[in-house]
C-alpha cells in the first residue's frame, strides 16, 4: 500500500490573495494547476513542502461568500480529470451545506436563550 500524507489545515494560514489558497479563495472559483513547477504560486518560502505535480482547488462557500478552500493535491503532472473536479465541487458544496446547517443550528439555539 503506498503511503498517504496528509496535513490538517488547521495548521496552515492563509489571507485573502496570499498563495495558491489566498488566490483561490479571493478568485471565488475553482482553480486546477497542472503542473506546479511552472506556477507562480509555488515559488520561494511558499514551494511545496512535499512532492506533487498538480493541485485542484475548490472554494468552499454559500452564495458569494467563500469561508473555506478545498485543496486536493496529485502526485502527477495532470492528475486530475474533468470528473475529478467536478467530484471536488461537489464535495466543497456538501462542506458547504453542512456549514449552513450549523449555523442554521447555532442561531437557533442563541434564539431559545
Amino acid at each position: 500500500m503506498p503511503f498517504l500524507y496528509t496535513s490538517s489545515s488547521r495548521k496552515r494560514k492563509f489571507r485573502k490573495n496570499e498563495g495558491f489558497a489566498g488566490h483561490v479563495w479571493s478568485y471565488g472559483q475553482t482553480v486546477l494547476i497542472n503542473d506546479i513547477k511552472n506556477s507562480k504560486f509555488f515559488e520561494g518560502e511558499i514551494a511545496p513542502k512535499h512532492e506533487y505535480g498538480s493541485i485542484l482547488g475548490v472554494p468552499i462557500k454559500i452564495g458569494d461568500e467563500v469561508f473555506g478552500v478545498l485543496n486536493i493535491q496529485s502526485e502527477h503532472k495532470n492528475g486530475f480529470t474533468h470528473d475529478d473536479e467536478r467530484s471536488i465541487r461537489f464535495y466543497a458544496d456538501m462542506c458547504a451545506l453542512a456549514h449552513y446547517y450549523d449555523r442554521i443550528n447555532i442561531n437557533k439555539k442563541e434564539g431559545d436563550s
